[in-house]
């Protein structure tokens, strides 16, 4: 675990030293895309003939986004951590293409997102734990975010995403999650 924290610190900054502003003492952009790194947190629930299971567990955050039009950008998310619960606990991922519109001056800026891809749970087996088999479902992201200001090129990213799951509306809640991370313009 001590190798992956130090890769992950080392990646941090060479990211950082890599992500140097077009003119020195000139901010970048938050329109101008940039890369995502950081983590998050779910919980979402789902009912069976007999009861509600709920999940929760943390994720990796990571997402590509580019400008497409003045205050609009296209990118490429995925969330990939552990979900516990009643049943036991299991990896999840998630993966999404998604748009976001981005309002705001250089120092916040605001966005709603809204995306397309799919959730990889763990499916449940007849005894009722979690079997190592991943089940890929249709998923729909909406949410909203403001990226921070921190540095010329790298700004602090909080957004809140809720993701229904769209063949399963009528039985399934979320999931719902919060991140935090850093933001390389």
């Amino acid at each position: 675990m001590a190798r992956f924290g130090r890769g992950l610190a080392l990646a941090v900054l060479a990211l950082s030293a890599c992500a140097t502003p077009t003119k020195p003492g000139v901010a970048v952009s938050p329109e101008s895309g940039g890369i995502e790194l950081g983590g998050s947190a779910f919980v979402g629930s789902e009912k069976t003939s007999d009861s509600t299971r709920i999940v929760a567990g943390p994720q990796l955050h990571v997402a590509l986004r580019a400008p497409v039009l003045p205050h609009l950008q296209l990118g490429i998310l995925g969330r990939f951590g552990v979900s516990s619960g009643k049943n036991g606990s299991g990896a999840l991922g998630l993966m999404t293409f998604e748009g976001r519109y981005v309002t705001g001056s250089t120092d916040w800026a605001p966005y709603a997102a809204l995306g397309i891809g799919a959730v990889f749970r763990p499916t449940v087996d007849a005894q009722g734990g979690r079997s190592l088999v991943q089940q890929a479902a249709p998923v729909m992201p909406m949410g909203l975010g403001i990226d921070l200001r921190l540095t010329e090129t790298m700004m602090l990213g909080i957004s809140a995403r809720y993701s229904a799951i769209l063949s399963e509306l009528d039985r399934s809640v979320g999931p719902i999650d919060l991140t935090l991370c850093l933001v390389f313009l």
